[in-house]
């Protein structure tokens, strides 16, 4: 009993090792088969929208002609259909395919006995609009089908490798977003800075951390953002205190006197509720101040992408493909070619250093965040 308690134990450890990212599942595929009772073990990634597998790690396993699967087995294969239809289960071929279909087996005959494989047990065990993740374990031919004992242990480790990868997943979004973020931040050229109510920086940009060694309309002084005396500071506070009460994300700007004989800086104060895009960078922050330099033209969207690189042509496509148009829709009023857009979006990913469209959502959404004091709509 004990034995079986610690190599529980130690499945369970290495699947929750698996949130460290994909590279640590291989190990994941090793400990699933070593309290189960199998040598050979496969981890995979289905991507559903291009019906490829991305991902694959095996465990003494040889490797699949990839191409050939995904053109015919993966289509007459019975047992991970039934995965995918019977979600968190775990599924034996023998549960699937009678002795006598065996027998007649494509799958069997021609894919698995030449590659030395014959017993399966296996389970889809995480799906969404994106891909489905699963797990499978492997006999040979000269061993045992996987027994119901066997099927309960594998059982018992399926709600944690959903956990161990719905999290993974979720952290390797959070750190896209982040880079996403800090890459939007440190490229745009005015100061922003990410404070507590009392005024308390969290986050500053290049910009805000240039200006703030200026000392000239705005201090950090005690790690909190001051004026030039204490009324100007009193009306800086008060704004950001308004900008954070739940019915008032926006207070009005705040002029910042400058000693020398510039035009005073403004403040644009906005409060961060708790599901604002920008607290992966600063879970502490309740809100976004954004400081204009009034010598400046008046901003742009476009304006700001070219920081990033991108033409005028590139900045007005991510900006409409980050709002949700379709490329078949730009197309057609740009009376331009969609293989001709579909080329130029693969240079914005390049320069803005994204593999996604949801990435360009969040990217466009923080440049609007930030942009908010030249415009009339709240982000």
């Amino acid at each position: 009993m004990a034995g079986e308690v610690d190599k529980f134990s130690a499945a369970l450890d290495a699947i929750y090792q698996g949130t460290g990212g994909l590279d640590q599942w291989p190990a994941v595929v090793r400990a699933v088969c070593g309290y189960v009772g199998a040598e050979m073990g496969q981890f995979h990634i289905l991507d559903i929208s291009q019906g490829e597998m991305p991902v694959s790690d095996s465990l003494n396993i040889p490797e699949y002609p990839r191409q050939e699967w995904q053109e015919r087995w993966q289509y007459i294969d019975p047992v991970p259909q039934t995965m995918v239809r019977k979600l968190s289960t775990a599924i034996r071929c023998t549960d699937v395919i009678t002795p006598d279909e065996a027998k007649r087996s494509e799958v069997i005959n021609e894919l698995l006995l030449p590659n030395g494989l014959r017993w399966r047990m296996g389970c889809a065990f995480a799906q969404n609009n994106r891909f489905i993740a699963g797990m499978g374990i492997f006999r040979p031919p000269e061993g045992e089908p996987f027994s119901e004992d066997e099927e309960h242990r594998f059982t018992r480790l399926i709600p944690h490798l959903r956990r161990a990868f719905d999290l993974q997943v979720r952290l390797e979004d959070l750190e896209v977003r982040a880079s996403s973020l800090t890459n939007v931040l440190e490229k745009i050229s005015d100061a922003v800075l990410l404070c507590t109510r009392y005024g308390e920086v969290i986050l500053a940009n290049r910009s805000a951390e240039a200006l703030l060694r200026q000392e000239d309309g705005l201090w950090l002084r005690r790690r909190r953002i001051s004026g030039a005396d204490a009324g100007v500071t009193a009306s800086l506070l008060a704004s950001l205190s308004a900008a954070t009460q739940p019915r008032d994300r926006h207070s009005a700007p705040v002029l910042l006197p400058r000693s020398s004989d510039r035009p005073p800086l403004v403040a644009h104060v906005i409060g961060l509720p708790k599901s604002h895009r920008l607290l992966v960078l600063a879970p502490q922050a309740e809100a976004m101040v954004t400081i204009i330099d009034s010598q400046r033209r008046k901003r742009t969207p476009e304006a700001d992408m070219s920081s990033f690189g991108l033409t005028p042509a590139e900045a007005r496509l991510a900006i409409a493909v980050g709002h949700g148009e379709r490329l078949e829709d730009l197309a057609e009023q740009w009376n331009v070619s969609k293989g001709t857009l579909r080329t130029h979006l693969l240079r914005v990913f390049r320069k803005l250093n994204i593999s996604r469209q949801t990435d360009l959502a969040i990217f466009v959404a923080t440049l609007r965040s930030i942009n908010f004091g030249n415009s009339d709509e709240s982000p």
